[in-house]
């Protein structure tokens, strides 16, 4: 799993905003401030990507909605094993609509970066041969 949260955890670096220059007015008449600039911690804290990305996992796994997902995972203690979690939680993970964020976030090379862990996982612990991936049906 190191290897998927380090190749995502670009992704979610929070980054450094140059912002813009605008005029402003004060006790002694118009300035210049730069508003928006430096890097924000506003916002919720960010959920673990191992979470994440098992979520998408069994998401896609189970053909199910964001929706579905999160209750099905409140009450599975094995999908929260495998999400990365140690204790059994009946709460929700997080709310549906962050699992279509982080899809987003990660973009298309995040989910070939999954895919091929998936892969990876999958021919390292002898569950399929590497000869089975010679053709492709697409």
């Amino acid at each position: 799993m190191g290897q998927i949260e380090a190749a995502l955890a670009p992704a979610f670096a929070r980054k450094h905003r140059a912002g813009k220059v605008m005029l402003g007015s004060d006790l002694f008449g118009t300035t210049l401030e730069i508003a928006g600039a430096g890097v924000s911690a506003a916002g919720w804290p960010r959920l673990p990507i191992r979470l994440m990305a098992a979520l998408l996992y069994l998401k896609h796994a189970f053909n199910l909605s964001d929706e579905e997902l999160v209750a099905r995972w409140s009450e599975n203690v094995v999908w929260q094993y495998f999400s990365g979690q140690d204790y059994y939680t009946p709460q929700l993970p997080c709310d549906g609509t962050q699992i279509g964020r982080f899809r987003t976030a990660i973009g298309e090379a995040g989910v070939e970066e999954l895919l091929k862990a998936t892969i990876d996982t999958a021919v390292q612990s002898r569950a399929i041969r590497p000869a089975e991936f010679e053709r492709v049906i697409g």
